[in-house]
């Protein structure tokens, strides 16, 4: 599992689980999230939370009305929630989150630049 997609299911599950946590991804990340799935999850927690909802995994699961994101949840929440969480980590997630886009770019432009470098091509 890429780097990116374990710092997007550890920050879903814990915005699952705090609403400060969510509202700083939310500012942070937005809709940023790489993963498809993750990134509906993300909206519908913000959605959540923007309701004024209190923090409920059970709640929020039954707000999902697609069953392929109530299993993403579902799937987040059996992780083994006791690894360790601080600012730091937050912070890490967030920059292993938003450098994604950045590296494809990177690469993108690395094989426009080989094909135009390297005669056929």
């Amino acid at each position: 599992m890429p780097a990116y997609h374990q710092a997007e299911r550890r920050l879903l599950y814990v915005m699952m689980h705090d609403a400060s946590v969510a509202q700083t991804v939310h500012d942070r990340v937005g809709d940023g999230f790489i993963a498809e799935e993750h990134a509906a999850l993300a909206a519908y927690i913000y959605a959540y939370y923007a309701q004024d909802n209190e923090p409920d995994v059970s709640r929020f699961i039954a707000t999902l009305q697609d069953d392929r994101l109530q299993r993403a949840a579902s799937s987040i929440l059996m992780m083994d929630g006791d690894f360790p969480f601080d600012e730091q980590l937050l912070e890490d997630y967030v920059k292993e989150i938003l450098k994604v886009p950045k590296l494809r770019e990177i690469e993108r432009k690395k094989k426009r630049w080989c094909a135009r470098s390297v005669p056929g091509m």
